[in-house]
Formats: structure tokens, C-alpha cells, sequence
């Protein structure tokens, strides 16, 4: 009983840090996303700016 109960825990840890890591990850690509779009934005409105002359 006392052995299952430890593997679980330890598959349990394995797993949090698992699904911390993913999150992270995730967060942190939404930021580059979100930074890598208003960059395509502002891009587009400069060459619409320049167009527009």
C-alpha cells in the first residue's frame, strides 16, 4: 500500500511539473505572439502610411 501510495506521489510531482512547464511555455508564447502582432501592426500601418503618399 505504502509503495503504490509513493509511486503515485512521485508520478503525481512529475506530473505538476509537467503541466508548470506547459503552462509557462504557453505564457510565454502568448507574450511573443502578442508582441510578434502589434510589431505586424504597426508595420502595415507604415507601409499604408507610405502608400497613402
Amino acid at each position: 500500500m505504502s509503495q503504490a501510495y509513493v509511486k503515485f506521489k512521485k508520478y503525481f510531482v512529475i506530473f505538476l511539473l509537467l503541466l508548470l512547464t506547459a503552462a509557462k511555455n504557453i505564457y510565454i508564447m502568448s507574450i511573443i505572439e502578442k508582441s510578434i502582432d502589434e510589431k505586424v501592426v504597426t508595420g502595415l500601418v507604415s507601409i499604408q502610411r507610405e502608400g497613402s503618399r
